[in-house]
């Protein structure tokens, strides 16, 4: 690390400014084509049910519901919560979900009719009684002049519509009688007879329905096919016209607008995959709106008219999306929620953080960034590598400069260019290249090239002269002309430089130059002064990179980052007492180690540091107020580079770590927005209470229990919100702040109170509390009435005690007498329990569970009997080994439950074919198999393994991966008289070499061993 830290800086000399006004942008980088936004995967450990997402929905109001194939969740702001459907099912799969809002949801089941919350209780409409039809495929709704539509489409020919709390079957031409339904999309009208009801069907394609007129087929041509439609979207335009959109299985994206048909597939370089399952859009006034498809291979973006698809590195790319649904953050900004084979994923579509390229991930990343704009305006962006040369974004692409461009090396290190000057590339090994047109050529420096050397920072000024840093040389002036090189160790200059900062004029310079271990140095007519703690409050070593900037007063303050002081302000105006400024104070940094920040024109700071990068952003009050960002909120890597930070024109800070380069593209955007604060569920004594009736809760009684579940709707980093709760009335003060953002309240005492749950997001905006009325009764018996009850009762309670207890104690000894019989008949009982239960231990402990067997443990103690028996005799011992035929490939085409079932019909074959004899059969472990066969020489054992061989081998078991189709096995023979000095091994080792030997003669045999 470093290594890394010690080698490069990108040099910044002066407050950096941007104004949008004052600079002719030309072509602009299209953040949405070269960014990749963050992406959030929720699996089976954030709640899901089931990895397999089939239907997501998110409600406007920021709700968003997942339908698996095993069963419905919601998202409570925090993680996923599984929500039961009422009654008896035989699937658990939910087929279709919607999401109006948080008190109006529907869901489908299937083969179960449709399920509709109503924010305290699940309504179910059961299919072919209150629903006409099975298995919903979709649900959609549409905002039209008579109010909402809400449309099911089915897989039973069905489109329903719900009408005054009832469905409604839409009558349909004959030939979508039982034809699967996939999607329905609905153009309304001030006049209903001018609607269009456009109807996506699997296998016959796409239908019109205009007002109550038949539908009619529409014929959308091209190739591949495309009549096995999968979804369908409207996008409105600015003039007004619908354009509509339709996704195929099988046949991409076709879109009709203005009366003609355009395909887009794979083929032509539009989708991940021709396989469509969903199309969601983004709507935008200004004609804009985005089309998301989601294929079996990922999602797509149609955008001003181009297409993106996701690259390799994308966490989408080859997964399966099966449905699609926009929801929207706390800030307004879009985002996409995919459902896959794999979870839940939501793209932050307008993140802050946007990942723009992974070049060198495998090395150091990019230790330089420049963004610029040429002489006709175009914006480009410059990364200097670590390993993979000079790459340039221009145009809408990327382009490479290397050995071949005249690069003299592959490690870019620093970047600078002077106005209309030529670009200048600080390399490793201490070289530095010129561009010229296309190309680059070496300049020759007076200093030597070596390993550890590097060109750490370049300070190019207006007048085209250059100062360089050298990481062990010193520091390099260049007039031109000719170099001047002030070299460490036989002067004053620094090693390891890390920047070089200008607070004098051009003609006059003071350079201000930060060291990794010489601290702060200061260069002026010729004379160098080092700060340390002894001149100054400056530390005195393991400065990193330096940017100035003015105060409010005018002064001028270095920005340092420093390895374990983090971000340090070093105010200048006295150049010979440089003091450490400390007011305002400045947040914590995500590390100590801190490379370098930058800030803009309204204040705001983007830093980087070991781990991690941060925005501060400068509110009203003058004090910042912190974002961290790391790996999971869209950097390449947590790991930043030193000095590879630089705004651009926009307001947009580019970032180089290790991973690659970033962009941060939300610095010039309002203050941060509250995000709402929900009560998501609300419980007394386990039952649901409606949501809309939260506001007040009384108690029946004071044992009565509420359960409360709340949500902060942020849209984003969810597990850095923090909730805070006080049931005032009975708690002095507020709980501390943690990530719970559930209570439960229970046995409270009589009173009233207000239960209120404060809550704030992960930059600490807080959201408007919300307050809840609790009101617990008196119990009855602490009124007049009841305590003279208690009174007579327990008066009537005290002569009936005293009159038991006299009973009690005739009885005792009676009870006593009893309970000793009773306890000894249990003892003995229990001791017969034992024994067998002891019976049982031993007989599981010498049986293959799966086999019904002796295991291996029986049937080495049988084989080891069997040995002493026969060498106290003098007779024979024989021992079978027996393996299953390529046994592997049944397990890998047929599964391992049809293996365990093959295993055990071939140990009832060995078991029948030795039932006659006094053999002991085992499973020997896996698929092997072995038989002890006592009193036996060679000729009667490969009897019997001929006897089993044949048997297996009639049963027919079947096996594609045999070549005779069946099941074989291959079986060895060995036959041994005991003797002094040798053991049971003996055999089983000679029965072993001899199933080998069956193996190499081509297996489905017996072979006795010669041993």
């Amino acid at each position: 690390m470093l290594v890394r830290f010690f080698c490069a800086l990108v040099l910044f000399t002066s407050p950096i400014t941007f104004s949008a006004e004052t600079v002719n942008h030309g072509i602009a980088i299209d953040i949405e084509s070269i960014g990749r936004p963050p992406i959030d995967l929720f699996g089976v450990g954030d709640g899901l049910p089931d990895l397999t997402a089939v239907s997501v929905s998110a409600s406007p109001d920021g709700h968003v519901w997942v339908g698996t194939m095993r069963g419905l969740a919601r998202f409570n702001g925090l993680r996923f919560v599984p929500s039961e459907l009422p009654g008896p099912s035989n699937s658990k799969m939910i087929t279709a979900v919607l999401a109006l809002d948080r008190n109006d949801v529907w869901a489908a089941r299937a083969n179960d009719g449709v399920f509709h919350w109503n924010g305290q209780s699940w309504h179910h409409y059961a299919p072919g009684n209150e629903f006409p039809g099975s298995d919903v495929r979709r649900f959609r709704a549409f905002n039209s002049p008579q109010g909402r539509r809400l449309f099911a489409a089915t897989d039973s020919g069905v489109v329903a519509e719900l009408k005054g709390g009832k469905w409604l079957v839409r009558k349909l031409p004959a030939e979508l009688i039982n034809q699967q339904i996939f999607d329905v999309l609905l153009l309304p009208a001030k006049n209903t007879n001018e609607e269009i009801l456009y109807i996506a069907t699997y296998g016959l394609g796409l239908y019109q329905c205009i007002g109550k007129s038949e539908c009619t087929a529409l014929q959308i041509s091209g190739e591949p096919r495309f009549f096995e439609i999968s979804s369908l979207r409207s996008v409105l335009e600015p003039d007004g016209t619908s354009t509509l959109w339709a996704g195929s299985y099988a046949g991409g994206v076709a879109r009709l607008q203005k009366g003609a048909w355009t395909r887009f597939t794979q083929e032509s370089g539009a989708l991940t995959g021709n396989n469509v399952h969903d199309l969601e859009v983004i709507p935008s006034a200004d004609g804009n709106s985005e089309v998301w498809v989601g294929t079996r291979n990922g999602v797509s973006r149609y955008q001003n008219g181009k297409w993106q698809k996701y690259d390799n590195k994308d966490p989408l790319n080859n997964r399966r999306v099966r449905s699609l649904s926009i929801s929207y953050n706390a800030q307004g900004q879009p985002q996409l929620w995919a459902g896959t084979d794999d979870g839940v994923a939501r793209l932050h579509v307008r993140g802050d953080i946007r990942t723009v390229s992974r070049v060198s991930n495998n090395a150091n990343g990019v230790w330089a960034v420049k963004f610029e704009h040429d002489p006709n305006g175009q914006e480009r962006l410059w990364l200097g590598s670590d390993g993979d040369g000079l790459q340039l974004f221009e145009n809408g692409s990327w382009k490479k400069f290397g050995l071949e461009a005249g690069l003299p090396a592959m490690i870019v290190r620093s970047l600078a260019r002077s106005p209309g000057g030529p670009l200048w590339v600080g390399m490793w090994n201490g070289q530095i290249a010129i561009q010229q047109g296309d190309k680059f050529h070496e300049l020759a420096t007076p200093w030597p090239k070596e390993e550890r050397e590097a060109i750490s920072t370049i300070y190019a000024m207006n007048n085209g002269n250059v100062w360089v840093g050298l990481r062990r040389g010193g520091l390099g002036f260049y007039d031109g002309k000719r170099w001047q090189w002030f070299e460490s160790g036989k002067g004053k200059a620094p090693k390891r430089i890390m920047s070089i900062i200008n607070s004098g004029t051009e003609e006059n310079p003071v350079l201000w130059i930060t060291s990794f271990t010489e601290g702060l140095t200061r260069y002026r007519n010729g004379e160098w002064k080092t700060f340390t703690t002894a001149n100054s409050e400056v530390p005195e070593n393991e400065l990193a990179m330096a940017n100035l900037y003015s105060d409010k007063q005018g002064k001028p303050v270095l920005w340092i980052g420093t390895r374990y002081h983090g971000l340090i302000r070093v105010d200048i105006s006295n150049a010979d007492k440089p003091r450490l400024v400390t007011e305002p104070k400045l947040p914590e940094p995500p590390h100590h180690f801190v490379y370098g920040a930058i800030k803009n024109n309204r204040g705001d700071l983007i830093l980087c540091s070991d781990y991690g990068a941060a925005y501060w952003r400068l509110e009203k009050n003058q004090k910042y107020r912190a974002i961290d960002y790391h790996r999971a909120n869209g950097m390449p890597h947590d790991e930043c580079n030193s000095g590879a930070l630089d705004f651009d024109s926009h307001g947009r800070a580019w970032l180089g770590t290790i991973g690659g380069a970033a962009v941060h593209v939300n610095t010039d955007t309002g203050e941060m927005k509250p995000a709402p604060l929900y009560v998501e569920r609300v419980q007394v004594n386990s039952s649901e209470i409606n949501l809309s009736d939260t506001k007040s809760i009384a108690l029946a009684n004071a044992d009565s229990k509420i359960d409360l579940e709340f949500a902060l709707l942020t849209g984003e980093r969810e597990a850095e919100s923090l909730y805070r709760m006080q049931l005032i009335g009975l708690e002095d003060k507020p709980g501390e702040w943690q990530q719970n953002n559930q209570r439960s309240l229970a046995n409270l005492p009589p009173g009233n109170y207000r239960f209120k749950v404060e809550a704030k997001n992960f930059s600490g905006i807080e959201s408007t509390p919300i307050e809840i009325a609790i009101s617990v009764p008196k119990p009855w018996w602490r009124s007049i009435l009841g305590l003279l009850i208690i009174v007579g009762v327990g008066a009537t309670a005290l002569l009936l005690f005293i009159r038991w207890r006299e009973r009690s104690l005739r009885h005792r000894a009676k009870n006593l007498l009893r309970l000793v019989s009773e306890r000894t008949s249990e003892l003995e009982r229990r001791g017969v329990e034992l024994r067998d239960m002891n019976h049982e231990l031993t007989r599981l402990s010498y049986f293959d569970p799966l086999t019904d067997l002796a295991n291996r443990r029986r049937l080495l103690e049988r084989l080891h009997t069997a040995w002493t028996d026969a060498h106290r005799k003098g007779e024979c011992l024989a021992f079978i080994l027996l393996d299953v035929d390529n046994f592997k490939a049944i397990n890998d085409h047929y599964g391992h439950l049809i293996g365990d079932d093959y295993l055990r019909r071939i140990a009832k074959i060995i078991e029948n074919a030795i039932s006659n004899n006094a053999c002991t059969a085992g499973r020997y472990g896996g698929e092997e198999f072995g038989i002890v066969v006592p009193d036996s020489d060679i000729e009667k054992a490969a009897a019997i393994a001929e006897k089993i061989c044949r048997l297996i081998e009639a049963e027919k078991i079947p096996h594609v991966g045999s070549a005779s189709g069946i099941v074989t096995v291959s079986l060895g023979v060995a036959a041994i008289r005991p003797h002094a000095g040798a053991n049971a091994e003996l055999v089983i080792g000679a029965a072993d070499d001899a199933l080998y030997l069956a193996k190499q003669n081509g297996k489905n045999r017996v072979e006795v061993s010669g041993k």
